[in-house]
């Protein structure tokens, strides 16, 4: 189990492009829907997806954001 999870962090560590690609992409998006939770009114369907918008978006960019951090120091400790 251990050696399989290595591998894994390893194949996501070796994507860290992509990785702060979405971290990038989540941030901006989250930045644009914030507006939306002041403008429109609680309680319509729109303030309920913008609110899911903005969570959803922005548990991608903690998540990626931690596995960037991760890779940082892994590489650092390792020296890929």
């Amino acid at each position: 189990m251990g050696e399989s999870l290595d591998r894994f962090m390893r194949e996501l560590c070796e994507r860290r492009t992509y990785i702060v690609w979405i971290c990038s992409l989540s941030v901006v998006f989250t930045v644009l829907q914030l507006p939306y939770l002041f403008i429109v009114e609680p309680g319509t369907s729109l303030f309920v997806i913008s609110t899911m918008n903005v969570t959803g978006f922005a548990l991608f960019a903690i998540a990626s954001g931690a596995m960037i951090r991760y890779c940082d120091r892994r590489q650092r400790q390792r020296g890929w």
